[in-house]
C-alpha cells in the first residue's frame, strides 16, 4: 500500500525536476531561391549559348526535334511480356507525338526566321527527312 502513493508523487514530480536549460538551435538561414528559367534547355542537350533568346517556336521545334530523335533511336522490345508491349506502345505514341509534321514546321521556321542569322544557323544544322 505504501508504494502507491510513493509511485504517485514521483510520477507528479517527474515533471517538476530542475533541469539545465536546453539551448535551442539557431534557425538556419532560408536557401537562396534557384533560379527558375521560363524556357529551359532541352535535358538531353547542351544548352545553347543563347537559349532564352531563341524564339519560342524555334525552341519547341528542337525540343519536339530532340524527342523524336530519342524515340527514333530507342530499342524496339521484341519479347510478348507486358512490360515490352507497354515500352512498344509507348515508343509508338511517342513517335506519333513528337515527330508528327516536323519536315513542315523546319520549313516554315526557315522561311520566317531567314533574316535572323543566329536561328537560320541552327535550324540550317537540322537536315529535313
Amino acid at each position: 500500500m505504501r508504494a502507491l502513493p510513493i509511485a504517485l508523487v514521483l510520477a507528479a514530480c517527474a515533471g517538476c525536476a530542475t533541469t539545465a536549460p536546453q539551448k535551442t538551435a539557431a534557425p538556419k538561414p532560408a536557401a537562396a531561391p534557384k533560379l527558375v528559367l521560363s524556357c529551359p534547355a532541352p535535358a538531353k542537350r547542351e544548352a545553347f549559348a543563347t537559349w532564352c533568346d531563341l524564339p519560342a517556336d524555334v525552341r519547341a521545334f528542337v525540343d519536339d526535334r530532340d524527342t523524336c530523335e530519342d524515340f527514333r533511336a530507342a530499342p524496339w522490345p521484341s519479347s510478348e511480356s507486358p512490360a515490352d508491349r507497354h515500352r512498344r506502345s509507348e515508343i509508338v505514341e511517342g513517335l506519333r507525338t513528337s515527330c508528327a509534321g516536323l519536315e513542315r514546321r523546319l520549313t516554315e521556321l526557315r522561311q520566317r526566321h531567314a533574316s535572323n542569322a543566329p536561328v537560320a544557323a541552327l535550324l540550317a544544322a537540322y537536315q529535313q527527312r
